[in-house]
C-alpha cells in the first residue's frame, strides 16, 4: 500500500490534515512541494510524553511553524539531570530538551506553572531560559506572562534545552540570599535595635553587546523584579551598574560605570 501516493515526501494522513491534495505534489501550484511548504501546527501529546507527568510543575506546549511533518521528527526529553542544569538554583519544573532534524522559522514555547509552585511563588518572577552549549550557560529570553492561564511563553527560532526559572531565587543564590537572611534576622549585637533597615552594596554586570539586543528588555525587567524584592525585605541598597561590551563587537572604551 502506497502512503505518499503524489511522491512528494509527505505521508498522505499528513497531507490531508495539513489540507493538501494527496494526489499532487505541489497543491496551490505555488512552485514548492507539499512536504516543504511550511505550516502552523502543535506538537501531540505523544511527542510530548516524556515531560508530561504529575511530576512536572511546568508543563509545557509547543507551537511550531515548520514542515507538516514535524511532530513525528520531534523528540522532546526531560533534561532535568543535564549536568550543566541539575544543580542551577530556581528552575520551576523539567527543562525540555527539543530535537529535531526538520526545518522551521519559529516556535513559541508555552509552560503551564502548577497551582502548588504559585502558591508560594510570583508568577511575574518566572522566566524561561535556554541553554547555551556552546558557551556553556543559560540565558533568560523575553518572557510573556498570562497570570490568568498560569502559563508563561517566549518565541525561539531555534532549538536547545529550555525551561522555567525564578529569577529572583537564582539572583540570591550568587550570595545575595545569605545577606538578606543577615538583614532580616539581625544579631543585637551587630545592629542597634532602633535600626529598621539594612543596607547592601550590589553591583549589575551587564552585557549589552549588540548581540544582546533581543534579551536586554527581559534583563531590565529582572533586575527591576529583583531590586523590588529587596525593598520588600527592608534592604537599603546602594546600586552599581557595569555596562561592558565585546571589544571586537563595539571597539575600545565601550565599558561604562
Amino acid at each position: 500500500m502506497i502512503s505518499d501516493t503524489d511522491g512528494d515526501g509527505l505521508d498522505d494522513g499528513l497531507e490531508l490534515g495539513q489540507g493538501f491534495a494527496p494526489l499532487k505534489p505541489d497543491t496551490g501550484n505555488s512552485g514548492i512541494l507539499d512536504s516543504e511548504k511550511f505550516v502552523s501546527l502543535n506538537l501531540s501529546e505523544e511527542t510530548l510524553r516524556d515531560v508530561l507527568t504529575p511530576e512536572n510543575k511546568a508543563l509545557p506546549s509547543i507551537s511550531i511553524f515548520g514542515v507538516p511533518d514535524f511532530d513525528i521528527n520531534t523528540t522532546v526529553e526531560n533534561a532535568s539531570e543535564h549536568e550543566s542544569i541539575k544543580n542551577i538554583v530556581g528552575v520551576v519544573g523539567f527543562p525540555i530538551d527539543i530535537k529535531t532534524d526538520k526545518d522551521f522559522e519559529s516556535a513559541e514555547i508555552s509552560f503551564k506553572i502548577s497551582e502548588e509552585i504559585l502558591k508560594t511563588t510570583d508568577i511575574n518572577n518566572l522566566a524561561v531560559f535556554y541553554y547555551d552549549e556552546t558557551n556553556d550557560t543559560i540565558e533568560f529570553l523575553e518572557t510573556e506572562v498570562d497570570e490568568e492561564s498560569n502559563t508563561i511563553k517566549t518565541t525561539v527560532d531555534h532549538f536547545s534545552i529550555y525551561g522555567v526559572i525564578d529569577i529572583v531565587r537564582f539572583a540570591q543564590s550568587w550570595g545575595i540570599k545569605d545577606i538578606l537572611d543577615k538583614l532580616a534576622n539581625p544579631a543585637e549585637e551587630a545592629i542597634p535595635p532602633v535600626a529598621e533597615i539594612g543596607q547592601a552594596d550590589i553591583v549589575f554586570v551587564i552585557d549589552t553587546t549588540g548581540s544582546m539586543g533581543s534579551v536586554i528588555n527581559n534583563v531590565k525587567t529582572n533586575i527591576t523584579n529583583f531590586v523590588n524584592t529587596l525593598i520588600e525585605n527592608n534592604v537599603d541598597v546602594r546600586l552599581g551598574l557595569i555596562d561592558y561590551k565585546d571589544l571586537e563587537e563595539d571597539g575600545m572604551n565601550s565599558t561604562k560605570i
